[in-house]
């Protein structure tokens, strides 16, 4: 799931720009769910940069445990 979370880096760099620069984002996996179960902006946030994050994040990937993590995005 990281492996496929991180060909997604590109377009989270640029959502941070919406940002202001730096962006944390929290993810949730349900076990055995092939998608995120839930991804949420941490801090301000507003319909566009949602959406980008939402765009950016509609990925899959093998059934996972389920887990809670935040990462880091900067432009």
């Amino acid at each position: 799931m990281l492996e496929v979370l991180d060909t997604a880096s590109a377009a989270l760099r640029r959502c941070s720009t919406l940002a202001g620069g730096l962006l944390l984002v929290e993810f949730t996996t349900r076990e055995q769910r092939e998608t995120f179960d839930r991804v949420a902006v941490v801090g301000n946030t507003h319909a566009d940069l949602d959406r980008c994050v939402r765009e950016a994040t509609e990925l899959r990937f093998a059934p996972q445990h389920a887990e809670t993590f935040t990462k880091e995005y900067t432009p």
